[in-house]
């Protein structure tokens, strides 16, 4: 089976993002230690498992699912460290290795954070691949939501509702209306670079809603977060991001005001039907994550109303 166009061009783009790959080698470098036995998670390219045996691993095992895995022993060969770079074809939770790492290195972590059983995926490579007292990269992934006020010209093209619907129906001269506006939990959900983000309005600080230790066995959603508002505007979305770090430092974000042009990651944007007007004295909450093992990834903003409960915005 050959490597499709789409798959091609997928990988392009993340090496194409430089800070991102960049930011992973300088980790990679700094955890892999010489003699070490390294599992690269999801190869891709191979990049990272290339890196590994520079820093000096005894052996790589790079598992990879997609027909990408023939380019990575292709790669593996051009750069030579074929002898020490084991490609391994099949999905990582079906592959058995000969024998256990100290370190494992993947990215599996897509436009919305958990989506791509990132969780399931690590603690299973944790359970059965590494040492005792083995070392992941990443180690942690941390989510924050941060409350914002879109430019109007924006939130109009971003969603499906009643003025667009007006329009369509003006210009085509066919009723629209039963085309859905939002999902069934009363927002909208779309993903946008946070590139684009930099003119954004926020309308409090970036707040944690989901902090998790890669590879521990992956929990159900807890109670909301409170999302602070320090000023006056009105709320339109949510904007999501993702911190990941290595031990306690944290080596890439995709913050608004923290990424570059070469950024490949989309941001999840929930917005609002109705985008009240907010400010230091609104109680807001959020509650974000995967629903158990496996389970969707669900967001919803809620708003306290004053007798101890707290109320879905729509």
């Amino acid at each position: 089976m050959t490597v499709g166009a789409d798959a091609l061009e997928l990988h392009g783009r993340l090496l194409d993002h430089r800070s991102r790959t960049d930011a992973y080698l300088k980790v990679v470098r700094a955890v892999v230690r010489p003699g070490d036995v390294v599992v690269d998670l999801g190869s891709g390219t191979g990049v990272f498992g290339v890196a590994a045996v520079r820093a000096g691993a005894a052996r790589v095992y790079a598992i990879e699912a997609s027909p990408m895995a023939r380019l990575v022993r292709r790669v593996a060969v051009a750069n030579g460290v074929e002898q020490r770079m084991t490609v391994i074809r099949g999905w990582s939770q079906q592959v058995q290795l000969p024998e256990r790492a100290d370190v494992i290195v993947s990215e599996l972590i897509g436009n919305e954070p958990f989506a791509e059983g990132v969780l399931g995926t690590t603690a299973d490579a944790v359970r059965r691949f590494l040492k005792p007292g083995g070392r992941l990269v990443p180690s942690g992934l941390r989510v924050l939501a941060t409350p914002m006020q879109l430019p109007r010209e924006v939130r109009r093209n971003a969603v499906i509702g009643p003025d667009r619907v007006r329009r369509w129906q003006e210009w085509y001269g066919i009723d629209f209306s039963p085309l859905p506006a939002f999902g069934p939990d009363g927002s909208a959900v779309a993903y946008v670079n946070p590139w684009e983000a930099r003119d954004w309005k926020p309308l409090g600080p970036p707040t944690e809603v989901r902090d998790i230790e890669l590879g521990l066995r992956p929990t159900r959603n807890k109670g909301p977060v409170s999302l602070p508002v320090d000023r006056p505007g009105r709320l339109d979305a949510v904007l999501l991001h993702f911190e990941l770090r290595s031990g306690n430092r944290t080596f890439l974000s995709t913050a608004f005001d923290e990424v570059d042009q070469d950024n490949h990651w989309d941001s999840p944007v929930h917005y609002l039907r109705r985008p009240p007007a907010v400010g230091p004295r609104t109680a807001l909450a959020v509650r974000y994550g995967p629903d158990g093992p496996g389970g969707p990834v669900s967001c919803a903003v809620l708003e306290h109303d004053g007798d101890g409960n707290w109320r879905a915005l729509h």
